[in-house]
């Protein structure tokens, strides 16, 4: 799990977040060939795309919500509740920039930008899943990590504006099942505390749990709200609907069977 969660967070930051060293070979930094230029840098809760000779522009929303994606994936590598954080800011400023009051929906540039009138609202999963289908997923889950009933009706209205093309094309709008089975089946929040919650975690998750969100929290205190008042000694997990938790267990078998609805 250690090498795991270092070889994910190296490739990470390599390709999400920094641009290759590049040295004059002379003293210093050796040199490096920059191999991927297109790289995504952030300031504040702002992503940029660096391209041609690493000049850098605001990112398209499909950047944002890949980013995102990605955060919560590692998160469940590495436990760190601040990728949580991350998170849960950049879809903030995904909303405010991108996001259509109408439909829900997300257009593909910024609002503010000079292309307004020709600015799409890109929803079909090809090779690459849509950029709406990602955040339709995002702010469903991170809506019941942090509380936010809001981002998870905004959730809901997104998945509904689509449904009827998706529901007659289902090949090009996989997500958008996907999210539909979320909403089709029960689903759970899941919280893993203690010293030892990653490997915990681990240990439940090698078998697939597809209806389940995930915060994971080492540290004794945590700003995420699925986390907060459930840090202790122990490891244990608590297995949640809507923030109504079933009683804390200790072990990864006691929680698969209660989100499994066994006693």
């Amino acid at each position: 799990s250690a090498d795991l969660g270092a070889n994910a967070r190296d490739a990470f930051d390599d390709v999400a977040f920094f641009a290759p060293d590049v040295g004059d070979g002379e003293g210093g930094a050796p040199e490096r060939e920059v191999v991927e230029p297109d790289i995504i840098r952030r300031q504040g809760d702002t992503l940029y795309h660096s391209f041609k000779e690493l000049q850098s522009q605001p990112a398209l929303v499909e950047v944002y919500a890949h980013h995102i994606r990605a955060l919560l994936g590692l998160h469940e590598i590495e436990g760190d509740p601040a990728l949580l954080q991350q998170a849960h800011a950049l879809t903030k400023k995904a909303i405010a920039d991108f996001g259509d009051t109408t439909t829900s929906l997300f257009y593909f540039s910024p609002k503010s930008g000079e292309d307004v009138l020709a600015n799409k609202l890109d929803f079909s999963d090809n090779v690459i899943a849509a950029p709406n289908s990602v955040m339709a997923h995002n702010l469903h889950d991170l809506g019941l990590i942090y509380g936010e009933a809001a981002w998870t009706e905004r959730s809901e209205k997104m998945l509904a504006a689509v449904w009827e093309m998706a529901s007659r094309e289902p090949y090009f709008h996989a997500q958008w099942g996907s999210l539909m089975l979320k909403r089709a089946y029960p689903f759970y929040e899941l919280a893993v505390t203690g010293p030892d919650a990653v490997a915990s975690y681990h240990a439940l998750a090698r078998a697939f749990i597809p209806q389940a969100v995930v915060a994971l929290g080492v540290q004794e205190e945590s700003d995420v709200p699925l986390l907060q008042n459930r840090m202790g000694e122990h490891t244990r997990f608590f297995v949640c609907q809507n923030f109504a938790c079933q009683l804390p267990v200790s072990s990864s078998e006691e929680a698969r069977r209660q989100m499994e609805g066994k006693p």
